[in-house]
């Protein structure tokens, strides 16, 4: 951590191989060191976007895009289905997925991009 007490963040590319790997890799790092100590980040990669736009414009996006997936999937078998009535689940459950239909959505434009059509 600095002097002033903010997180120190560097992000660096570097090519890489291990013993099990026939080639060389190129890897990408985000290093980050903050209060609660140090917090690296690797991606092993293929492609040629700068190392900057590949972590945050892409890895980030990702992470984000499965926490959503994540609360969804606590959200249909967590509470939502917490009612002493079988019948009463039965019927949560179908109306939760629709419900959440659309942020799934939003979350595979947020992976793939937008939806291109021809013409």
């Amino acid at each position: 951590m600095s002097r002033d007490g903010t997180k120190q963040r560097a992000v660096c590319e570097f090519r890489y191989a291990t013993d099990a790997w026939n080639i060389e890799r190129r890897l990408v790092t985000r290093l980050e060191f903050g209060a609660q100590g140090a917090n690296p980040r690797f991606i092993v990669t293929h492609l040629s976007l700068p190392a900057d736009e590949l972590y945050a414009g892409l890895f980030c996006q990702r992470g984000e895009a499965l926490n959503r997936i994540k609360e969804t999937q606590l959200d249909l078998f967590g509470t939502h289905a917490s009612s002493q009535k079988r019948l009463a689940n039965w019927l949560r459950i179908p109306i939760l997925f629709v419900s959440q239909a659309p942020s799934q959505g939003q979350i595979d434009r947020s992976i793939r991009g937008p939806v291109k059509y021809p013409g």
